[in-house]
């Protein structure tokens, strides 16, 4: 089991392109990994919820994974996501991750059989995959995706665990947050996941941030976060509109399609998303160039082909 890593800063959930005959495309994913290198950005989640992970295979995960760990500043860290229904399958993808260069492992609960997932169901779940995971884990809580949220009961009894460092919440709830900060020891990582709540959250605490937007807008999430964290709230009033307002005009209105498709407007490579998500209509398209515009940022006129 590795040191803990610091995890300060904001942190991008990058996004996976896939081709238009729906296979991972390598050479887009590099395109924006190193669109996005340089910028500040203190790490990587690959395989994230952003990564479109769950609709990928083993082999396709190892392959990003792979990649990820190639490009990867020397500076930054490598999140790989590695959750899955099944205890004995979370173990094996960590393997995998830790094997091919993933420094901390991002785990979301299981959630299929959710009537099921009890606090105590949950606490011998993480206990399991953090007893035999090669590397630390992150607990993950996106109650959207999940339909469930962590327990802050088993959450307490979990960052007790030295293998277990830190949690990521996607919950939008600030107050959420603040429980979690509230029931966890010092040194134990609590990060947000939620661009609407950034400034608030790095105020109240929070150590990092994980951000499907910084896959667009980078410089503001960070300069976001460094304000609320240094509690410069002037500079918070500022931004935090600005970044709520394309949270919502593409990641709320459109998902990750409207991520990928932000993202190629900006000279990044979002890429097509993977089947049954679709792409986004030249109407939607065109709704969230617009939404870039309202900022001040300039998009291209086309979008590129895969």
């Amino acid at each position: 089991m590795q040191a803990q890593s610091s995890f300060e800063g904001v942190i991008v959930p990058v996004v996976t392109p896939f081709s238009s005959d729906d296979t991972v495309d390598l050479k887009g994913l590099e395109a924006q990994l190193r669109w996005l290198s340089g910028r500040g950005l203190a790490g990587i989640v690959a395989l994230g919820s952003t990564g479109e992970a769950v609709l990928m295979s083993r082999e396709e995960r190892r392959t990003v994974i792979e990649l990820a760990a190639s490009l990867k500043e020397e500076a930054a860290v490598l999140l790989a996501g590695t959750g899955a229904e099944s205890t004995a399958e979370t173990i094996a993808l960590a393997h995998d991750a830790a094997r091919l260069g993933a420094e901390t492992l991002l785990v979301v609960p299981p959630s299929y059989y959710k009537a099921q997932m009890t606090s105590r169901a949950l606490r011998d779940h993480y206990l399991t995959v953090a007893q035999q995971a090669p590397v630390p884990i992150l607990l993950y809580n996106i109650p959207a995706c999940t339909g469930l949220e962590l327990p802050p009961d088993a959450v307490e009894e979990l960052a007790a665990h030295p293998n277990i460092v830190g949690l990521k919440d996607s919950s939008g709830d600030l107050r959420t947050l603040q429980v979690f900060l509230e029931r966890t020891p010092p040194g134990f990582k609590v990060i947000t996941g939620s661009a609407l709540i950034l400034g608030a959250a790095a105020a109240s605490g929070a150590t990092g941030a994980i951000l499907a937007m910084a896959n667009v807008v980078p410089e503001v999430c960070i300069e976001l976060f460094e304000a609320g964290r240094s509690g410069d709230m002037n500079t918070v009033r500022d931004l935090q509109p600005e970044l709520s307002f394309l949270t919502r005009a593409i990641q709320g209105a459109y998902g990750i399609p409207g991520l990928k498709a932000a993202a190629d407007l900006l000279g990044g490579c979002g890429g097509a998303p993977r089947s049954p998500l679709q792409p986004l209509g030249e109407e939607d398209r065109a709704a969230v160039a617009a939404a870039l515009e309202e900022v001040g940022l300039t998009p291209r006129s086309t979008l590129p082909t895969s």
